[in-house]
């Protein structure tokens, strides 16, 4: 079993480190204080046993940091109401071994992950109901310069956040992920932030990069490249507000090239819908599919996407053509 897990970590740093966009480099231990005042880090070394991050999340301590350094292989639970942080030095990564959710995360558990890789998640195996292939999450999580990559669901290929929930990205990057259903790259249920984020090149049937049924904001964040049948860069059926962000170069084969919002309300404020594509014909919404929903544009723009930028003709105040 450890030779195996070996040649699993083996594979995931070669794969996280040719994919790997703009993670910050090594972290001193010093640096990774944990939330009680000590400033000293407990080292989980993958390097030396690939298997060694499980146990050490089951034997912390509330508040406790843990610096891993290597490829862990997984999955990984944390399962137990108390603060933890697991932040990783230089390119870590948590590997999910294909055996489900990569991380899961409980509810009533806050979880801090920073600079990692996190991949080669599955969501629930064999379950056609299978969510969240490369973070599970019922409780609170924040995600700071990391990379979701490489993860595959029926829902929430790389993030799924659960009803209830609340996730916060910062300078992360959400990519190649695959979802069958819904949400490529993010489906959320419960209260998700992205700020500085980027999701690209994620694809699912509906919301290739993101899928929200709950409440969704971004600030300063892109999503581009993404495809999918039915809003291929976003599907909203809920809140979604996008401040200062784009949409840009996503793909629907049907409907809602940038956005398809079924119903709920969509705010732009500061931010641009633009050179996305729609290939269900002439009101296909290249730019926004409006099916019902309240789409509000403040100071943003909507243009120079294909065959039309937005659908219905006057379904969306201020968008022409």
């Amino acid at each position: 079993m450890l030779e195996q897990a070996r040649r699993w970590a083996t594979t995931a740093t070669v794969a996280a480190a040719a994919g790997a966009v703009g993670l910050v480099g090594a972290i001193p231990a010093a640096a990774a204080g944990t939330d009680n005042g000590d400033d000293h880090a407990t080292v989980v070394n993958c390097f030396h046993n690939p298997l060694a991050l499980q146990p050490a999340i089951d034997g912390a301590a509330p508040g406790e940091t843990l610096l891993v350094k290597g490829t862990c292989v997984g999955p990984f639970t944390f399962s137990v109401d108390k603060n933890l942080t697991v932040t990783g030095q230089k390119h870590s990564t948590l590997n999910g071994n294909r055996a489900g959710s990569t991380v899961t995360v409980a509810a009533g558990v806050r979880l801090r992950l920073s600079h990692l890789t996190i991949t080669n998640g599955t969501g629930t195996p064999d379950d056609a109901t299978g969510q969240g292939g490369g973070i599970l999450n019922n409780g609170t999580l924040t995600l700071t310069e990391s990379n979701v990559a490489g993860n595959h669901a029926n829902n929430g290929g790389g993030i799924w956040n659960a009803p209830g929930a609340t996730a916060n990205l910062f300078r992360s990057v959400v990519r190649h992920n695959t979802a069958a259903d819904s949400g490529g790259g993010v489906r959320n249920q419960g209260t998700f932030t992205l700020s500085e984020s980027t999701v690209n090149d994620n694809s699912a049937a509906n919301g290739g990069g993101l899928a929200n049924f709950g409440s969704m904001t971004l600030s300063g964040s892109k999503v581009r490249d993404n495809y999918a049948d039915n809003g291929g860069g976003i599907f909203n059926a809920n809140a979604l507000t996008l401040n200062h962000s784009t949409v840009t170069r996503n793909t629907a084969s049907l409907r809602g090239g940038g956005i398809y919002s079924e119903g709920g309300t969509v705010n732009l404020s500061g931010s641009e819908v633009r050179h996305n594509t729609a290939n269900g014909g002439a009101g296909s919404g290249g730019g926004i599919f409006n099916s019902g929903a309240t789409v509000t544009l403040d100071r943003s723009a909507v243009r120079d996407n294909r065959p039309d930028n937005c659908a219905p003709t006057g379904s969306v105040t201020g968008c022409t053509g």
